[in-house]
């Protein structure tokens, strides 16, 4: 159950974020440079962590008493779908070009000073 909902996690948020980054558009180049919102997707793991924990509270009550009680494996499980999502969505985001607009990519090559020729 908590790999369904970190799937499912990573897959709306790689879709709200490529949706959000390509609508985003340039007009002036300090456009650039201004913080990149879509990125903000990726919150997503924090109420799909918490759906998750409470599915495993809920869901597993019985085979949960342990040392920890069932308070703690939520919280354990809420911890590691939050981070597993976030990440992953993270990595397949700055890892496939195909999910970021070629204009909000790191190329500094246009922007660097270009040497002369000819002057000692």
């Amino acid at each position: 159950m908590t790999a369904l909902v970190t799937l499912v996690t990573v897959v709306i948020t790689i879709l709200c974020y490529s949706s959000a980054a390509g609508r985003r558009k340039v007009y002036v180049l300090d456009d650039l440079f201004a913080s990149y919102t879509p990125m903000r997707w990726i919150l997503l793991a924090i109420p799909a962590a918490l759906l998750a924990g409470g599915l495993c509270f809920w869901r597993y009550e019985g085979a949960l008493d342990s040392t920890e009680g069932r308070g703690g494996v939520a919280l354990q499980i809420i911890l590691l779908n939050g981070m597993v999502s976030a990440m992953i969505a993270y990595l397949l985001i700055i890892l496939v070009h195909r999910f970021t607009p070629a204009k909000f990519r790191y190329r500094p090559a246009p922007y660097l000073h270009k040497r002369r020729v000819g002057s000692a």
